[in-house]
């Protein structure tokens, strides 16, 4: 844990929404959000023992982003409840300490975890992560081991190996240009949105995050100099989540395209297949957000688990592994 400030936002229905945000809606916070008043808050906790999910975006992203809501939006409608939090500085949300989020950054995770068993003593509690979102609920995961209080997790879109997704990304036009500097660009934002407590760190040259176009250079020089590492390259290979796996002690789906652009397939090369048993690993048809067979993909998991009816797959995925705990499509 370390210390400053992180944003959680909780799913709830349309009209506790409008009923909640008229007369304080809120330029500083995305659409369709809004805190909560002292009196909400104290009455947010409850005994039910309704399954509760909690919801980990991508790079930058936040509640806002349709991937994640199209995700969450059947479960919920199935009386599912569900959180998301959002990265530090992320969902334009602030920051009091001069640093963002990182993609090792499980203090927050845990943090919230321990908050929603005291909130919700009874509810049994999932996790889905998207991206560097999945990094995380993975790195999260394998550091709890048998101790984790997650009845299961899906891993979407995961990158695993980072130091790997960054080499590759910079062989190619397409991943470079494209999705290197358009990631780079969404960081440098998020500078500019923080500027004034990130700069209070005086390892951080200015000049040289402004003249970033990429994202491994904003790593180099903000991600490296504000977590202690000597380059991008070192906190890369210590925040990536792929031997993160070999901890892992519940049911586990992670979820990748065959086709992923930031997430390579001969990346499954460098993964620890043979060591675990609560680990399921899917490629599916897609690329790097998967849309709607990420959302199918994820209800069908965490419906399996509890034996209930799954969402639909798609035909082309309907095949079904089993073991001891859990039933996911193959």
């Amino acid at each position: 844990m370390y210390p400053g400030q992180f944003a959680v936002d909780f799913v709830v229905t349309r009209e506790e929404g409008e009923k909640s945000a008229k007369g304080k809606e809120d330029a500083e916070l995305p659409e369709r959000t809004t805190n909560f008043a002292s009196e909400e808050w104290d009455a947010i906790g409850s005994d039910d023992t309704k399954p509760m999910i909690v919801a980990l975006h991508g790079l930058t992203g936040g509640s806002h982003e349709v991937y994640l809501r199209e995700t969450l939006a059947p479960l919920t409608a199935l009386g599912w409840a569900a959180c998301v939090i959002n990265g530090r500085g992320c969902a334009m949300s602030k920051i009091t300490t001069p640093q963002l989020f990182n993609s090792r950054a499980t203090w927050d995770v845990r943090q919230l975890v321990l908050a929603l068993r005291e909130l919700f003593p009874n509810r049994p509690l999932y996790a889905v992560g998207f991206s560097l979102g999945a990094n995380i609920l993975t790195n999260y995961v394998g550091e709890e081991g048998s101790s984790c209080v997650l009845r299961a997790a899906v891993a979407c879109s995961n990158p695993w190996n980072l130091e790997v997704c960054n080499v590759a990304l910079q062989s190619t036009w397409l991943g470079l240009e494209v999705y290197c500097r358009t990631m780079g660009q969404n960081m440098k934002g998020l500078f500019e949105r923080h500027k004034d407590q990130i700069l209070k760190n005086e390892a951080i040259d200015e000049e040289k995050v402004r003249n970033c176009r990429y994202l491994f250079e904003f790593d180099r020089y903000i991600q490296a100099p504000t977590w202690g590492y000597p380059t991008e390259g070192a906190y890369y290979r210590d925040a990536q989540s792929v031997d993160a796996l070999l901890g892992v002690r519940i049911p586990f789906l992670g979820i990748n395209a065959e086709d992923d652009p930031v997430c390579f397939d001969y990346m499954w090369g460098y993964m620890p297949l043979d060591v675990y048993t609560n680990v399921w690993l899917d490629l599916v048809q897609g690329s790097h957000t998967i849309r709607r067979v990420q959302a199918e993909s994820v209800c069908g998991a965490v419906h399996y688990e509890l034996g209930r009816s799954s969402w639909p797959f798609p035909a082309w995925r309907r095949t079904v592994v089993r073991d001891s705990s859990i039933i996911v499509p193959g």
